[in-house]
């Protein structure tokens, strides 16, 4: 399954990621690596199972955060029914069953629903590659619906990054003629796939996707030549929003010095944070429109800090642990803070301790955060720096367990949040294979859990399945 993009700086995975060029390098790794470590960089968030045309439902306790007002539900069913009976949509080994998409039902999706992209990988003994490339129309319970399938051997091989209901475009990151990775807009229709210029310092180890369907990213400013050596360039935060061209929102000298290497959008798709110190204890916050700066300062005794989420368009969700501890585990000490972005002070506004966690709570992970509505937010929880071990929800006065290990040893989470559904994401691995994941769709306004994909898939044509999903991006606008 998918992984979105928070995790620490410590994180062994990223960290990772991080020793390739900006250009990501991927040309350079042979075969099977190259295929894999593809699909993690452009994991996300995007931030980012199968899903059975009959999905299961299972009831679970009622949510607790029932002193808040929920958002109006959402209307998960397109209006536009098919004229006869669904028919089933070619199958191939690796693939969810799926119903052929009816006429204008993908201009009628709602924000809650959802595009999976499916790519089976498999490698053996005797032989590796792909089975399969397909995009489909996923609802919050389960009903699946093929839109696209692409060839194996499709130029760049598009993976998607953003997409919002009813739209016939989706946003895709692949390889482009030179050799580097760059964004597309591909035509969900037709299948044709068009790139967008300017795009060529991508980065999905950087990269958010507002409610809007926009896209932001940090450029690090580091180039590798052809021979090999590499050199720094003044880094930017750079800005795709549907049908336009990509802008520069702000210069930054050094970007990995002062650990911008994570972006979160605010609810309202006008701003963006990034750190401005390495500590996280100061940050950043731009006006996606103007470029205009808005300093602030977290203001909190332990020795580092890190952005979860927005949990308004005022309000950032910050966690703050240790720096260190004597059993070798830094995330002690650990406290929520809900910092004002807004106010009269030089640096941002108030840091308020919105609530302190005993050394034996899951912490959540920075830039893990989901804004599910005001206040409450979905993240990753972890307890070291190499796991997730669940998503929690906080909804401004207690943490509620949302999806955990269910007594495995590890995992990875990630979640996704549109019309009061957070959408979880589950790995049993924390790197390499994830093709026995889940993904499953948690209602907060009837309490149940809808299981998209229960992970289980059919034999390879030969050895294993190494991954099987791509992308799942959820539609929030």
């Amino acid at each position: 399954m998918t992984r979105d993009l928070a995790g620490l700086l410590a994180d062994t995975v990223t960290e990772t990621e991080r020793t390739l060029p900006t250009e990501l390098g991927l040309e350079a790794l042979p075969g099977m690596r190259r295929r894999v470590l593809r699909r993690r960089v452009v994991r996300h968030t995007i931030e980012t199972g199968g899903v059975l045309a009959v999905a299961a439902v299972v009831a679970v306790g009622a949510w607790v955060g029932t002193r808040h007002t929920p958002a109006p539900p959402a209307q998960p069913t397109p209006s536009v029914a098919p004229s006869v009976a669904p028919t089933p949509a070619a199958g191939a080994l690796g693939l969810p069953p799926a119903l052929v998409l009816p006429d204008g039902m993908l201009q009628d999706s709602r924000p809650g629903w959802a595009l999976q992209q499916t790519r089976p990988t498999y490698t053996g003994d005797d032989s590796d590659g792909e089975t399969a490339d397909v995009i489909d129309l996923v609802s919050p319970q389960g009903d699946r619906y093929r839109v696209l399938d692409l060839p194996s051997d499709a130029e760049g091989q598009p993976t998607l990054v953003a997409w919002t209901s009813g739209a016939t475009s989706a946003l895709t990151v692949g390889w482009t003629d030179q050799g580097t990775v760059g964004l597309s807009t591909l035509d969900l229709l037709t299948g044709s796939s068009t790139p967008i210029a300017g795009t060529s310092t991508f980065a999905s180890t950087t990269s958010s996707v507002a409610a809007d369907g926009s896209v932001v990213w940090v450029d690090s400013g580091s180039r590798t030549a052809d021979d090999g050596s590499v050199s720094q360039e003044p880094g930017g935060l750079h800005l795709l929003r549907p049908g336009h061209a990509p802008t520069l929102v702000a210069r930054i000298d050094d970007p990995s010095a002062v650990g911008a290497d994570r972006t979160s959008v605010d609810p309202t798709s006008t701003r963006v944070v990034v750190n401005a110190r390495a500590d996280g204890k100061r940050l950043s916050v731009y006006d996606l429109a103007t470029g205009a700066l808005t300093p602030v300062t977290v203001d909190a005794t332990q020795g580092v800090c890190e952005v979860v989420s927005w949990s308004s368009a005022t309000t950032l969700l910050v966690v703050c642990h240790a720096t260190a501890s004597d059993d070798g585990n830094a995330r002690r000490d650990a406290a929520l803070y809900a910092v004002e972005v807004d106010g009269s002070l030089p640096a941002g506004g108030t840091t308020t301790r919105v609530v302190t966690m005993p050394d034996e709570q899951h912490v959540p992970r920075g830039w893990s955060g989901a804004w599910v509505r005001d206040g409450v937010v979905a993240f990753g929880a972890a307890d070291d720096y190499a796991c997730e071990t669940g998503v929690e929800i906080w909804d401004g006065s207690r943490f509620t367990v949302a999806e955990d290990l269910a007594g495995a040893d590890h995992g990875s989470f990630s979640a996704q949040a549109a019309a009061d559904v957070v959408f979880v994401d589950h790995s049993p691995a924390c790197e390499g294979t994830d093709a026995s994941g889940t993904w499953t769709a948690h209602d907060l306004s009837t309490g149940t859990a809808t299981v998209l994909d229960p992970g289980t898939r059919d034999t390879p044509p030969s050895g294993t399945w190494v991954s099987t999903t791509a992308a799942e991006v959820v539609a929030r606008n």
